[in-house]
């Protein structure tokens, strides 16, 4: 038998993520961290979201989800079931799939775009799947999308308070010269 000492050592080396391994089964499978494994699935939530109803703008939480994302090499951005308030933009970043069944993103700000692509750049390798969207009556635009390659809106629900606002603004962005029109084929994004 251990002393209680030994016991609790090798609980704490034992309970920290870092020092457990996760084998995935199956031929060629290699070892990693638990860790390592758990930072395959990033949600939302990680960063702070909350889903309670129309009680705290979510913009600043989403966003630095989206940008730990892309900065990461891009991957997929899991937004569980909910209604997330925002009252700034929500702004997608390259390489990044925003994932939502059953998540509502709902406008509470002013006159402005609800979800947007930056002003200066491209959006390669991005999408969103599966989202109600949800527009109040001042939303200037809901998506607004530049110059897009391969990116794929897919099972979006789009609504709003004020049928006149309901837009979503496909554009090229030629700005400075980085971004020749020649370079954004609109037949390799997918919207459905």
């Amino acid at each position: 038998s251990l002393p209680l000492s030994e016991l609790d050592a090798n609980f704490t080396f034992v309970s920290d993520s870092t020092n457990l391994s996760f084998l995935q089964s199956g031929t060629g499978a290699v070892s990693r961290t638990v860790q390592a494994k758990e930072r395959d699935i990033v949600s939302v939530l990680d960063f702070g979201a909350n889903t309670t109803p129309g009680t705290t703008d979510m913009a600043s939480v989403i966003n630095a989800a989206i940008t730990a994302v892309s900065t990461a090499g891009g991957g997929v951005l899991i937004f569980p079931p909910g209604n997330y308030l925002h009252n700034t933009a929500i702004t997608l970043k390259n390489n990044v799939t925003i994932f939502g069944y059953g998540a509502t993103l709902t406008w509470g700000g002013g006159a402005a775009s609800q979800i947007a692509t930056s002003s200066s750049a491209t959006l390669d390798n991005a999408g969103m799947l599966g989202f109600k969207i949800v527009a109040g009556a001042s939303a200037t635009t809901v998506l607004e999308l530049r110059s897009l390659y391969k990116c794929v809106f897919r099972d979006l629900e789009i609504t709003s308070d004020n049928t006149s606002k309901l837009v979503i603004d496909l554009t090229v962005n030629t700005s400075g010269g980085t971004n020749p029109v020649a370079t954004r084929n609109a037949v390799l994004n997918v919207f459905d």
